[in-house]
């Protein structure tokens, strides 16, 4: 019974790293490298049915595959230019609005109202949040939220505390329905309009396929 919010934990740890690991060459190895694939694509079985995260998920893998073929270097700036692009707001009109909560529910700004409400969701969950990466209302923050809640539901289950796993089950509902479902959709869709490499392009779909199975 455990099993499907730990690997639900594991779904969402891993997204949130497509949103904040700069792809250096380390990590690019780590991408390309066959286990990773295997991984990647074992980590995403469960959800196969759903035809949305089966087209998603081929759509990275074949791209990692062909990866494997191109010089390191070449990937380094391939997709460092394109996580900068997608995921920084250099400036207006390059790229699409930076994937934070208070920028894309109005605010237009980082550190902005909705940011603190997320910080205090953060806290009402009674969570330790590293918080050092990037700001609260982050997209692979919140990700990464849902994974660590996930986790802890898992936990729960596995010592038999049906009231605690319930607990963190409702906060995953809540924190999906009041504020990552609510934003996510709209900059996903701009990231997959505006990717330049077929990367981060799957990165946005499998992202949104797995939340619609959510929401």
């Amino acid at each position: 019974m455990n099993e499907i919010p730990l690997l639900r934990s594991k779904i969402f740890y891993l997204i949130s790293r497509f949103f904040l690991q700069r792809p250096d060459k380390e990590f690019i190895k780590q991408l390309i490298n066959d286990e990773f694939i295997k991984g990647l694509e074992l980590a995403f079985s469960s959800e196969r049915d759903q035809s949305e995260v089966k087209s998603a998920l081929n759509f990275m893998v074949s791209y990692l595959k062909k990866a494997k073929e191109k010089p390191l270097e070449d990937l380094r700036v391939e997709l460092g230019v394109d996580f900068t692009k997608l995921l920084r707001g250099v400036k207006k009109g390059y790229g699409p609005p930076p994937p934070y909560e208070s920028v894309w529910k109005g605010e237009g700004q980082v550190m902005g109202m909705w940011t603190e409400k997320v910080l205090n969701f953060y806290s009402e969950a009674g969570l330790g949040m590293d918080l050092e990466e990037e700001l609260p209302d982050y997209i692979g923050i919140e990700l990464k939220f849902l994974s660590i809640l996930s986790y802890h539901e898992a936990e729960a289950l596995q010592k038999g505390n049906l009231e605690e796993a319930k607990k963190f089950q409702d906060l995953q509902k809540r924190f999906l329905e009041t504020h990552l479902t609510t934003w996510a959709f709209n900059f996903l869709d701009e990231m997959e309009k505006q990717a330049e490499t077929d990367f981060y392009k799957g990165v946005a779909k499998l992202t949104k396929a797995i939340l619609k199975t959510l929401s």
